[in-house]
């Protein structure tokens, strides 16, 4: 009997240490470096991969990033992709061009959300209408959702593959929102 609570006590211990899956809560920082009093949880997938006019399938690193301004009760959803493992480098287009995200759920079904690019052209964001929607995603699944993002330019084409894991999501979203 004391082996066995033994075991359920470290399985508690062990899961309970990291509710929050690959989802991390971090403080923005002020210029000089020091931590400020606003959070925000991110998702780092490190498998991902992109293809354009100059290569196909290469490393993709992708950073999803969730904060929330006040009195907000959806929060702003920010895409990072790194290619190359290095950047971030999206949203510096020439011309117009129109940004894709199609998503795809445990049960197969598919959504389609359209994104635009953030402040200094370095990231990218829903549009506020989508966010909920994909906020509601993200707390309702417990399997990786696939991405499919696609840069529709003037003058040049990308896509982008990656995954987001929401498992830990709640209780992360959670701890940021108290």
């Amino acid at each position: 009997m004391n082996k066995s609570l033994f075991c359920f006590l470290l399985l508690f211990f062990i899961f309970s240490i990291n509710s929050y899956g690959q989802w991390s809560f971090q403080y923005y920082v002020d210029e000089f470096g020091d931590k400020t009093n606003e959070s925000y949880i991110s998702y780092t997938d490190y498998n991902g991969t992109f293809s354009n006019s100059a290569t196909s399938g290469s490393k993709l690193i992708t950073k999803l990033i969730v904060s929330y301004s006040i009195g907000d009760t959806i929060p702003t959803f920010r895409f990072d992709l790194y290619e190359y493992g290095r950047g971030p480098s999206v949203g510096k287009q020439i011309g117009e061009s129109t940004y894709t995200l199609n998503i795809k759920l445990s049960n197969s079904t598919s959504q389609s959300y359209d994104l635009y690019p953030g402040e200094n052209s370095l990231y990218i964001r829903f549009q506020s209408k989508d966010a909920e929607s994909f906020f509601k995603h993200l707390k309702k699944e417990s399997s990786p959702i696939k991405c499919y993002l696609e840069i529709d330019g003037e003058y040049s084409n990308q896509s982008y593959l990656f995954k987001i894991n929401p498992v830990g999501f709640s209780n992360a979203n959670s701890k940021l929102r108290n």
